[in-house]
């Protein structure tokens, strides 16, 4: 916990909240579509405290604005040594994830390619088809990254992450703490501590030099059983915060996504490259080349337990089909999703995650 100092008092703040609420259109067979609405809860953490130095997450005017102060010791700490770089590492980004998810099941399909893009250039410098975007990190709680999921090992040490293996150690080493996290919102607290960790090294990088602003930097999405047997999805987004006028802002600003999982159809939401799958389940981007597959989903989407996993699937392979397309026509640099396509089903009558990989 932070406090954010203005005057000479502190007070306790955690974060601020919003909720949103989301309208899907779901197709019946008989009748006209009609719409659901999920809720989304939006959480914007107000600061963490980086080795002792408190980061305030929000943007402040730069006269009269309050500041971020530490307020208890417990607060997320990072101590690895720093040694000195070589030379400029390569990134890894791009990929498509297609989740579904009702109060009865998840489904949670991923690409396998990694681009690896020369941070200071932008030029792609190789692919990595073999890449775990998709990881069970431990019993009944799955963890999918979209963006820059890992930096490489050849920036400093403190500025070094894999999204994938910061998700492993939040999660072994994660405790429910009254204090701060509300009764059966284990997998959004894990999500925002995973954020913070990244964040801390993106802002290293930054201030170093070592890493260049993007638009988004990456979304870790986490999505597993509560204590009370109920599914649970958050996701963090890490996104660049463009500098204003008169204005501090953070480079790099960490939001927290919780959709509340619909009782009555399955809510299908797409991430990282998503503009072609959108096409194909969302009533807004749906296209008369993508009409037929889109009423098809639809009418699927009114199932819970039911909902078949292939859809997810299929929603990233009609993606990395459209990629390929794009690439022959000289539209694209490179390919950036690729086959094979992980997928993984978490149910909370079986409460094991299935898996099902090409």
């Amino acid at each position: 916990m932070l406090g954010v100092k203005s005057n000479g008092f502190v007070s306790r703040v955690a974060s601020a909240s919003v909720l949103l609420f989301l309208a899907n259109m779901i197709g019946c067979s008989a009748h006209a579509p009609q719409e659901n609405t999920i809720e989304v809860r939006l959480k914007f953490p107000a600061a963490a405290c980086d080795q002792g130095r408190p980061l305030l997450n929000w943007e402040a005017p730069i006269q009269n604005a309050p500041t971020a102060a530490c307020v208890r010791s417990g607060s997320i700490q990072l101590r690895e040594p720093v040694r000195p770089p070589a030379q400029f590492s390569n990134h890894e980004f791009g990929t498509i994830i297609v989740l579904s998810i009702s109060r009865e099941k998840v489904v949670v399909a991923a690409d396998s390619r990694a681009t690896l893009v020369n941070p200071q250039t932008g030029a792609i410098v190789g692919y990595n088809d073999t890449a775990c975007k998709l990881i069970e990190v431990r019993p009944q709680l799955l963890f999918a990254v979209t963006g820059m999921a890992t930096t490489g090992s050849r920036v400093p040490v403190d500025v070094q992450y894999n999204a994938m293996n910061v998700a492993r150690e939040i999660s072994q080493n994660f405790r429910f703490d009254t204090d701060w996290i509300e009764p059966n919102r284990m997998v959004e607290a894990m999500a925002e501590e995973w954020g913070w960790y990244v964040d801390f090294r993106i802002r290293r990088g930054i201030e170093g030099g070592w890493l260049k602003p993007t638009p988004v930097w990456l979304e870790g999405i986490f999505v597993g059983i509560e204590p009370n047997g109920e599914l649970s999805l958050a996701i963090a987004r890490l996104q660049y915060g463009k500098p204003r006028a008169g204005f501090i802002v953070p480079p790099v600003q960490l939001s927290i996504e919780s959709p509340v999982p619909p009782k009555s159809f399955t809510w299908i939401q797409a991430f990282g490259l998503s503009d072609a799958t959108e096409a194909f389940y969302s009533s807004a981007r749906v296209t008369d080349a993508t009409n037929s597959e889109y009423r098809r989903i639809r009418a699927e989407q009114t199932k819970t337990s039911l909902f078949p996993p292939e859809i997810p699937e299929r929603l990233v392979e009609l993606t990395i089909e459209h990629h390929e397309k794009l690439l022959k026509q000289g539209s694209l640099p490179g390919l950036f999703v690729n086959r094979p396509v992980d997928v993984a089903v978490l149910s909370t009558s079986k409460k094991t995650v299935q898996w099902a990989c090409d």
